[in-house]
């Protein structure tokens, strides 16, 4: 009767309070790991959809700079060029991107419409380059843009996106950055 009575009885206090240490523990462990892996796949997919979002406003801008005349207007923070008809050279239209920092968004304007094609951008420049390189370089003149656009040949665009997740700013993790010549000048 001694032996069965004693196989029947529960776990002591001691017993339950090493088990209850040792089951939070592991399930801090696994709740940590979660949330370490959540936080890594959203940072992932971000960085992801910033890079593809980057990658498709360089694409736009780079083809139509490529194929403008000339360079009408220009600062840090936007640009316009001049375009023409290549079978009616008197029919022209501009294209400009203007970068907004309060909205954080660069814009595309011709003929009318407006496109915004980079969001959530928190830093973004435009600089502009004559034709001539600097003396054994690969590096080109600074062009004097906004006083004479006219010598423009080649024009760099830098900037950085970011997001929020988990109320922490998470960006592109480096600058997108392109230099872009004006073939048709």
């Amino acid at each position: 009767i001694n032996r069965r009575h004693r196989a029947q009885r529960g776990m002591t206090l001691v017993e339950v309070l090493v088990a209850s240490g040792l089951g939070m523990l592991v399930l801090g462990a696994i709740m940590a790991l979660t949330l370490f892996s959540a936080r890594s796949f959203a940072a992932l997919t971000n960085y992801v959809d910033l890079d593809n979002i980057s990658r498709s406003a360089l694409d736009t801008m780079t083809m139509e700079i490529r194929q403008a005349e000339r360079l009408v207007s220009g600062d840090e923070n936007h640009m316009t060029f001049l375009f023409a008809n290549p079978t009616n050279a008197a029919v022209t239209w501009t294209v400009s991107y203007v970068y907004t920092p309060s909205s954080a968004q660069l814009v595309r304007l011709s003929q009318g419409t407006r496109r915004v094609i980079l969001r959530e951008c928190d830093f973004l420049r435009f600089a502009y380059f004559q034709r001539n390189p600097v003396a054994g370089t690969y590096d080109q003149y600074p062009a004097f843009v906004p006083t004479n656009p006219a010598p423009c040949k080649l024009v760099q665009m830098s900037w950085i996106c970011s997001r929020q997740i988990m109320q922490q700013a998470v960006n592109t993790e480096s600058v997108q950055s392109a230099r872009v010549v004006i073939r048709k000048q």
